[in-house]
């Protein structure tokens, strides 16, 4: 699982992912990323969501995908989840091989930022600008 101060940011600004949801929404499993409302406490925590535990008082929480979540969310974009594996792999294919004359300047470490910038393509026209640290309209 991805926890890196990268992939955070790319979540936090990624805000049609979670659209019209509350951090309420959050079930066993799920990650996130919890900033304390306490001025000493200002590090990053990095949460494994459990049901029977309640959410704590917290200024921020930044829901950070697992990489199935994250094909569930683009299967919705294909014919299913075999289909947007396909095309995640064509699409993958065609970014890297543009960013290695380098025409492209994102780059990704791991799969789960991988997957939400082929999420942000498909779903919502965007691609990740490093610079800017956020997404924009492709």
């Amino acid at each position: 699982m991805d926890t890196t101060p990268k992939y955070i940011l790319m979540c936090e600004k990624a805000e049609e992912i979670r659209k019209g949801k509350s951090p309420e929404w959050l079930i066993e499993g799920d990650y996130y990323c919890e900033v304390s409302e306490y001025p000493f406490d200002n590090e990053l925590l990095i949460k494994l969501m459990w049901r029977h535990k309640g959410l704590g008082r917290a200024k921020k929480r930044i829901w950070l995908p697992r990489q199935d979540q994250l094909q569930e969310i683009v299967a919705e974009c294909f014919a299913d989840l075999r289909s947007a594996i396909n095309n995640f792999g064509l699409w993958c294919c065609h970014k890297y091989s543009i960013y290695q004359t380098g025409q492209y300047e994102d780059s990704f470490h791991t799969g789960e930022q991988l997957w939400l910038a082929f999420v942000m393509h498909e779903k919502y026209q965007k691609q990740w600008h490093e610079e800017k640290e956020g997404w924009e309209g492709e």
